[in-house]
């Protein structure tokens, strides 16, 4: 079984920056940290990988099971702070290092340095 998956930094449960999007949408840290987390899967399995510029709130509301009124809050708070840009760079990020791999690969296999 091939096991699909994304990064995730240290410390990240805790961050206090979900503390503040959680206060600003008078929400919690752990819903907060909810709606993040759904927003990286997306923009991790996402065909233009690394974006959340498609994401669709009322699926990400449905997908960590919160009122997407609270969701919408929260997102609001993500880009008031600048998170929800740092989902799709961390992900850009990812995504440009396998592409690196990938060439790197294909020319080790055609003879090419």
């Amino acid at each position: 079984m091939k096991y699909e998956w994304h990064k995730q930094f240290h410390g990240t449960v805790s961050d206090p920056k979900f503390t503040a999007a959680a206060e600003i949408a008078g929400s919690e840290h752990s819903r907060a940290f909810a709606v993040w987390i759904g927003a990286a899967d997306f923009a991790s399995a996402n065909q233009d990988r690394g974006s959340v510029h498609s994401i669709d709130l009322r699926i990400l509301a449905a997908g960590v099971r919160l009122g997407l009124d609270e969701v919408k809050r929260i997102w609001a708070a993500f880009i008031e702070l600048k998170l929800a840009k740092a989902v799709s760079a961390a992900a850009l990020r990812t995504r440009r290092y396998r592409q690196r791999k990938a060439e790197q690969a294909r020319q080790g296999q055609s003879g090419q340095k």
